[in-house]
């Protein structure tokens, strides 16, 4: 992670590096030791390595991640992308997707694109209700997501 752009509450846009403040969920992790209940739940080993599974000599190490060595791979798709971008990442992500969304934006060949990170918004783009803060603090993060992703939108097209 680098310092990206946080989209606060009060639609100001700051500069810093950006932390998930999403609550922990530890009650998942039982069920992420699983193949049949974690991240990959309903699929066979066979599928999985069909469709799901990346080669990696140290899975540490991104350098070291063959992007490309499955069809299901965004970091490599969007190696091929040249319209623009906008990739949106939620402070709040109960799946704290907040690097996923950087590294497929990093990877985006794209010379027209941004990233942002929407302040205490939730996947689901509304404000985080059990965050550490009280969800007032957040009370913008819908209209600010909309109302940035409108803004881009019209400077494009």
């Amino acid at each position: 992670m680098q310092p990206e752009k946080l989209l606060k509450n009060d639609a100001t846009v700051v500069k810093q590096l950006v932390e998930s403040v999403s609550p922990p969920r530890p009650e998942l992790a039982k069920l992420n030791r699983t193949f049949g209940e974690g991240a990959r739940g309903g699929l066979t080993i066979r599928s999985f390595l069909s469709s799901n599974a990346i080669r990696s000599t140290n899975s540490m190490d991104e350098k070291q991640i063959d992007l490309c060595s499955t069809n299901n791979s965004t970091p490599c798709m969007l190696q091929s992308v040249t319209v623009p971008l906008l990739a949106v990442a939620h402070q709040a992500s109960f799946q704290n997707l907040i690097q996923e969304v950087e590294f497929n934006y990093l990877n985006s060949k794209s010379t027209d694109k941004d990233f942002i990170v929407v302040e205490g918004s939730m996947t689901s783009i509304g404000a985080c209700t059990n965050c550490a803060k009280p969800a007032s603090e957040y009370a913008n993060a819908r209209r600010n997501f909309f109302d940035y992703t409108a803004k881009w939108i019209n400077e494009r097209f």
